[in-house]
C-alpha cells in the first residue's frame, strides 16, 4: 500500500535533496539515509533518479569550480563550498555512488 500518489514523492525527493545541498551534516545524511531507504524498498517514482542525478551532478561542477577558485584554509568559518563541509562533501560523494550504480557513470545528456 503506498500512503504518498508517486508524483508527490516524486517533488519530495527533489525538494529533500535540493534542500539539504549546501546545508551542513545532518540534511546532507538524512536524505543519504532516505535515499538508501528509497532505493531499497521500491518507493522511489521510476524516472526520479536520472533527475536527482542530474541535479546533484550539477552541484558537483559547481563545487569543484569553488574548490579551484578558493585556495582552502584552516577558517573553517569561510571554507564552504557549495556543498557544505569536507564531511557533507563526502557524503554528497556516497550518493552520487548510490545513485551512479542505478543510472551508470554517465548520463544521456
Amino acid at each position: 500500500m503506498q500512503l504518498i500518489p508517486p508524483h508527490i514523492t516524486t517533488t519530495l525527493y527533489l525538494y529533500a535533496m535540493r534542500y539539504a545541498m549546501g546545508r551542513m551534516s545532518a540534511a546532507p545524511s538524512d536524505f543519504k539515509e532516505a535515499l538508501y531507504w528509497g532505493l531499497n524498498n521500491g518507493t522511489i517514482p521510476e524516472g526520479i533518479i536520472d533527475l536527482l542525478r542530474r541535479d546533484l551532478d550539477e552541484e558537483f561542477k559547481r563545487q569543484e569550480r569553488w574548490e579551484s577558485s578558493n585556495p582552502h584554509n584552516d577558517d573553517r568559518r569561510t571554507d564552504v563550498g557549495p556543498l557544505g563541509w569536507s564531511c557533507d562533501v563526502e557524503t554528497w560523494k556516497s550518493v552520487r555512488r548510490m545513485l551512479r550504480e542505478i543510472t551508470g557513470p554517465e548520463l544521456e545528456e
